[in-house]
């Protein structure tokens, strides 16, 4: 009898510890993965990425190591200090990668044209499309060219400045990417 508790008390212990390492791994698990993301939230009344993201909403954004798998389309997130005394955190920027290392980009009547043909750009409604013509550029190695969706109204706000103000991106000041919204 004595040898059947001790046993079962053995099958306890052995289970609790199986439940308590189970669990221990599920926090370790889920604590990479909240390293991983970000919550971002896009500034309050600015619409640098309507309609495709609303301000005053939550977005998930993805941290990463490497800017290898860095695609068309991706919406970025970045840091661009303007003065040395600013907190990195204060001014988070959103954009969209139109330009990659090697490409060609140019603006002809607010049209974005890669490498000598004219993308097409179902995020960018007529109204916010511009009238902006850049001659074009080579984007060097390391670099990346960003653009807003709303395209329209970036002289007026500090966050609609994207590429055409600032010039290509250097690709390692951009902190992350948002949400899965992928065009080709």
């Amino acid at each position: 009898m004595a040898i059947e508790t001790t046993k079962k008390l053995s099958v306890r212990k052995t289970v609790d510890y199986i439940k308590f390492f189970i669990a221990l791994a599920l926090i370790y698990i889920g604590f990479m993965v909240w390293q991983s993301r970000d919550m971002i939230i896009i500034p309050l009344d600015h619409h640098q990425m309507s309609p495709s993201f609303s301000p005053k909403k939550f977005h998930t954004g993805l941290r990463l190591e490497t800017w290898g798998k860095l695609q068309y389309g991706d919406v970025v997130y970045y840091d661009y200090p303007f003065k040395p005394d600013q907190d990195r955190r204060e001014i988070l920027f959103f954009a969209r990668v139109v330009g990659l290392p090697g490409d060609r980009i140019a603006l002809k009547n607010g049209k974005v044209y890669r490498n000598g043909k004219a993308l097409e750009e179902n995020y960018v409604q007529d109204s916010a499309a511009g009238k902006d013509n850049i001659s074009e550029i080579i984007i060097p190695r390391d670099y990346c060219y960003l653009l807003v969706d709303n395209r329209n109204n970036y002289t007026r706000e500090l966050y609609f400045r994207d590429s055409r103000s600032l010039g290509p991106i250097l690709i390692h000041t951009l902190e992350g990417k948002i949400g899965k919204t992928r065009t080709k």
